[in-house]
C-alpha cells in the first residue's frame, strides 16, 4: 500500500509574495530548516533560438535567468532542469558562453550547501563520476541537474551530447541519459534515481531523458523498463521515507490512430510522487489528467500502489483526474517558440518544498517574457466583408485583424508582442505572408510569420503524413506536441514520412526502426557519417552471426537466404539493443566471404550516380572546407565501396521521391517555391552537370 502523501498548492502565486518558509517553517528552505528541501524546477529553455534575430535573440536567456535569479533569491538547494536546455543540438559557441556565464553567476559561490546525493554517483552521472556540488574544486551553491531533450539529445558514435560539455565544465549535473542494458537484462532499460538527501527528508529523484516515442513506446508496452527502488538503510528504514520524483521529456498528447505517438502516463509505475514533464510548451499548472485516451491505455507497471484516484482539489486547474496516483507538473516552454495556441497562455516556472514526504508547489509567473497574442479566423464566416476575388479586400481585413490584436496587448510590456494569426482560408486566395508582414515591421517581434493559411481539406492529410509548414496548426502542434519550431516540425515530419514510405516493405538486413534514428541524426543533428556508420556496424553484426551459423556459402542464393536469416535472429527477441548486445557478445568466427553483402544489392549502377552527386557537391562548395562530401572517407576498405554506394542509393532515391512529394503537397501559403520544387531541381542538376563538365575541361 503506498504511503499517503501531504500536498498543498499555491496556484498563479506572484513572485513577489511569494515567502521562502517551507512546510511549518518560518525559516528559508534553503538555509533556516535543514530539513526542508527546495528545488526550482523549469522546461524547455531552448537557449539560442533565434540567436541571430535583432529582436528576439536575448528571449531565452532573458526569460532563464529569471530561473536561476529567483531560486538564488530563494535560497533553493538545487535545480531541476526538464530537458531542452538549447534549441540546437549544436549550440554555437556564443550560446555555449553566454550558458556558462549564466550558471557561473548563480550557481557558484560561497554559500554552503546541506544536500547530499546518497546514491552511486558514478552510476548517476557517467560522463563525469561525481555531482559537481561533491568536487572539492568547485564552489558550487546551488546545483542544477538536468535530463536531455529532443533538442539537445546525445548524438554522434560517442554518443555526446551539448550537456556532457557543461557536465565536464562541471557547471551542471547531467543524468537521465539512456542505455541500452547488455548481457543477462539486454534489451532492458534501467533507471537509476538520483537519491537526494537534506537533513531527515529523502527525495528520489528519477530521470529520462528524451527517447524516440514509438521506441520508448515499445519499450514500456514490452515491460522492458526497469526502475531501481532505494535500498533500505538505517538512516531511511523504510522505502516509503522517500517522495518519488519523475523527470520525463516526451510527447504527452497522443495524434494520428496510432498508441506510440506519445507517452501514456498510465504506463508509468503507480508508487511515482509527483511527474515533472517536459517537451510540451503549453503550461499546465497543477494536478493534470492523462491526456490520452481508453484505446490508449496499457497495463500498469507492476509495482504496486493504490488502485483508486485521489479525490479532485479545487485549488488547481478544473479538470477530470487521471487514474494515475501521481500529480503531473508540466511548466512548459520558458519563452513562446512555435507560436501555437497552447503557447500564448501565460508562462510559469515552479517551486517545490519538500519536507519528509509532503511538498508544497508554487507556480512564479514569468515576469520578463514577451506578450503574444494568438487568434484563428475562418474566412467564410466573413464572407460579408470579403471579396474572394479580390486579394486587396483580404489583405485590409487581415490588417485589421492584426491591429486589433496588437491593441490588445498594447501596455502589457515595454517589448514589442507576438502576433500570430491562423487563417482557415478554404474557398479564398491568400496573401503573401512575407510581403504581408512588412506592414508591421516596429509594431510586431515577427513581422515574417505573423499569418499561418491553413485550408480545411487538408487537415486529415497534413496530420496523417506531418504536414507541411503551411498546414493546419492543429497538425503542427500534434506532431511535436506544440514543442518545435514548424521548420522543426517539417524536417521531423519528412523524415518519418521518408521511413514509412519507402523503407518499410522491402527492408530484409537492416532494421527500420534504427535505420530511421540513423537518418533522423543525419538530418536534424547534422552528424555527415551517420548512415554509413550504421551501415557498416550492422554489416559487420550480419557477418558475425552468419560465420557464427552453419549455413553454406556456395552459392548466391545461400549467402542470401544466410544474410537474411541472421538478420531476422538479430531483429527477433527483445529488440535492436538486445540484438546488438547478444551480436556482440557471441563467439568469434571466421567472416563470411567478403562479396555476399554487396551481392544483395539489387543492381551495380548506383555507385557512378554517387560519385556525381558528389562531385557536383564539391563543385558547389567554392574552395571551401567539405564535410558534405567525405562519405568516402568513413570506411577506407575498398570492399565497403559497392555497399556504401547501396546505402547511398537509398538516400538518394529518398531525397528524390521526397522532392516529388513536396512537389505535390503544396498547399495554401505554400507560394511559388512548393509549387516549383521540382522543376527548380531538375534546372539545379542541368546547371552542376554544366559546371562539373567545364571543371573538368579546364583540368
Amino acid at each position: 500500500m503506498a504511503p499517503s502523501r501531504s500536498r498543498s498548492h499555491a496556484a498563479h502565486a506572484p513572485a513577489s509574495s511569494l515567502g521562502v518558509g517551507g512546510l511549518g517553517s518560518s525559516g528559508g528552505a534553503g538555509g533556516g530548516d535543514l530539513n526542508t528541501l527546495r528545488i526550482v524546477v523549469a522546461t524547455d529553455n531552448h537557449l539560442g533560438f533565434l540567436e541571430r534575430d535583432i529582436i528576439r535573440h536575448a528571449d531565452p536567456f532573458e526569460a532563464f535567468e529569471e530561473v536561476l535569479a529567483y531560486a538564488q533569491e530563494n535560497a533553493a538547494d538545487c535545480v531541476l532542469l526538464g530537458g531542452d536546455l538549447f534549441h540546437e543540438n549544436r549550440p554555437s559557441r556564443s550560446t555555449l558562453v553566454k550558458t556558462i556565464e549564466l550558471f557561473t553567476k548563480y550557481c557558484m559561490g560561497e554559500r554552503a550547501s546541506h544536500l547530499q546525493v546518497l546514491s552511486d554517483q558514478a552510476i548517476n552521472f557517467p560522463s563525469t563520476g561525481s555531482a559537481n556540488f561533491e568536487d572539492p574544486n568547485y564552489n558550487v551553491s546551488m546545483p542544477v541537474f538536468i535530463i536531455h531533450g529532443n533538442h539537445d539529445d546525445p548524438a554522434g558514435t560517442e554518443n555526446i551530447s551539448a550537456l556532457d560539455v557543461l557536465a565536464s565544465a562541471r557547471v551542471l549535473n547531467y543524468f537521465g541519459k539512456t542505455e541500452i542494458a547488455a548481457g543477462a537484462h539486454a534489451g532492458k532499460i534501467p533507471v537509476h534515481p538520483v537519491l537526494l538527501g537534506k537533513g531527515k527528508t529523502r527525495v528520489a529523484l528519477y530521470g529520462l531523458g528524451n527517447v524516440r516515442d514509438e521506441r520508448l513506446s515499445r519499450v514500456f508496452l514490452q515491460q522492458n523498463i526497469t526502475w531501481v527502488r532505494p535500498e533500505q538503510t538505517p538512516e531511511s528504514p523504510e522505502i516509503s521515507d522517500w517522495l518519488n520524483i519523475m523527470t520525463i521529456h516526451q510527447n504527452r498528447v497522443f495524434h494520428g490512430s496510432g498508441h506510440t505517438s506519445a507517452i501514456d502516463e498510465n504506463w508509468l509505475p503507480r508508487w511515482l510522487d509527483l511527474v515533472v514533464w517536459g517537451h510540451e510548451h503549453e503550461c499546465k499548472l497543477g494536478d493534470q489528467p492523462s491526456s490520452s485516451s481508453a484505446a490508449h491505455h496499457a497495463p500498469r507497471s507492476k509495482t504496486g500502489g493504490r488502485s483508486k484516484p485521489r479525490a479532485r482539489k479545487d485549488d488547481v486547474d478544473d479538470e477530470a483526474m487521471q487514474e494515475t496516483d501521481f500529480e503531473v507538473f508540466q511548466p512548459g516552454s520558458s519563452c513562446a517558440i512555435q507560436l501555437s495556441e497552447g503557447e500564448a497562455r501565460k508562462k510559469h516556472f515552479m517551486s517545490l518544498d519538500i519536507q519528509g514526504t509532503s511538498y508544497k508547489a508554487t507556480y512564479i509567473p514569468f515576469s520578463k517574457v514577451r506578450p503574444f497574442a494568438f487568434e484563428t479566423v475562418a474566412l467564410r464566416d466573413h464572407a460579408d466583408e470579403i471579396d474572394a476575388e479580390d486579394p486587396r479586400s483580404l489583405e485590409t481585413f487581415l490588417t485589421r485583424k492584426i491591429e486589433q490584436m496588437i491593441a490588445g496587448v498594447a501596455g502589457t510590456s515595454g517589448e514589442l508582442p507576438l502576433i500570430r494569426l491562423r487563417v482557415d482560408s478554404t474557398g479564398y486566395t491568400t496573401v503573401n505572408t512575407a510581403r504581408f508582414g512588412q506592414k508591421f515591421v516596429g509594431k510586431i517581434a515577427n513581422p515574417g510569420d505573423v499569418l499561418l493559411f491553413h485550408r480545411r481539406a487538408q487537415r486529415r492529410a497534413a496530420g496523417a503524413s506531418g504536414g507541411d509548414a503551411s498546414g493546419a496548426a492543429a497538425a503542427d502542434e500534434a506532431q511535436q506536441g506544440g514543442a518545435a519550431s514548424e521548420q522543426d516540425v517539417l524536417n521531423q515530419a519528412r523524415v518519418n514520412r521518408l521511413i514509412t514510405k519507402n523503407l518499410r516493405t522491402d527492408m530484409e538486413l537492416l532494421a527500420v526502426d534504427e535505420l530511421g534514428d540513423a537518418l533522423q541524426e543525419y538530418v536534424a543533428h547534422g552528424e555527415i557519417h551517420a548512415i554509413s556508420s550504421f551501415v557498416q556496424k550492422k554489416l559487420q553484426l550480419l557477418q558475425k552471426k552468419m560465420g557464427a551459423s552453419n549455413a553454406s556459402f556456395s552459392t548466391e542464393k545461400e549467402v542470401a537466404a544466410a544474410a537474411a536469416a541472421a538478420a531476422k535472429e538479430l531483429h527477433a527477441g527483445a529488440g535492436a539493443g538486445a540484438a546488438a548486445a547478444a551480436a556482440a557478445e557471441a563467439p568469434k568466427a571466421p567472416a563470411p566471404a567478403k562479396k555476399a553483402p554487396a551481392k544483395k544489392a539489387p543492381a551495380r549502377k548506383p555507385p557512378a550516380r554517387k560519385r556525381k552527386a558528389d562531385d557536383s557537391d564539391d563543385d558547389d562548395d567554392f574552395g571551401d572546407d567539405d564535410d558534405d562530401s567525405d562519405d568516402d572517407d568513413v570506411v577506407p576498405e575498398p570492399r565497403s565501396r559497392t555497399r556504401r554506394a547501396a546505402a547511398a542509393k537509398v538516400v538518394v532515391d529518398l531525397m528524390e521521391e521526397e522532392d516529388d512529394d513536396d512537389n505535390n503537397d503544396g498547399g495554401a501559403g505554400g507560394g511559388d517555391d512548393d509549387i516549383d520544387d521540382d522543376d527548380d531541381d531538375d534546372d539545379f542538376g542541368v546547371v552542376r552537370s554544366t559546371r562539373l563538365t567545364q571543371r573538368r575541361g579546364r583540368r
